[in-house]
């Protein structure tokens, strides 16, 4: 085998195991609240929080999620059947809850969205969340 055809080899392994090395390293960057809210949330609310027009509530830059981020676990299990006012708009649809979660999954979501959707990003503990959750049972 000649000695080019030997580099063009190399080269081609090298760049195949950088790709696999790169996806393999963005896996394991995606943080659990990030995976759990892309599974659980962003086929409503979003990638990006955008919501869905006016039938599905975004959360990025809303005044109710920087009023109310302490809601966020309860609801994240219990839903939501009240209308709520979301940066001057009224949103009636019901959301039902993710009780097929566990607290600490509860508490991933809730971090996430009060990192990636609030000015704030308060950090909720995991004690913070089981609180929060025992209250709105």
């Amino acid at each position: 085998m000649s000695n080019r055809r030997k580099y063009a080899i190399i080269a081609v392994l090298g760049i195949i195991g950088f790709w696999v090395l790169t996806r393999a390293l963005n896996a394991l960057a995606k943080s659990p609240g990030s995976t759990s809210y892309a599974y659980n949330c962003a086929k409503c609310h979003g990638k990006n929080g955008e919501g869905l027009g006016q039938l599905l509530p975004p959360l990025a830059n809303t005044d109710w999620l920087q009023e109310n981020m302490n809601q966020v676990p309860c609801i994240i299990r219990n839903g939501v059947k009240d209308s709520l006012l979301i940066n001057s708009l009224w949103y009636h649809e019901e959301m039902l809850g993710l009780e097929n979660l566990n607290d600490i999954q509860v508490a991933n979501i809730t971090n996430y969205v009060s990192k990636r959707f609030t000015e704030e990003q308060k950090y909720f503990s995991q004690d913070e969340i089981e609180s929060i959750l025992q209250k709105c049972k």
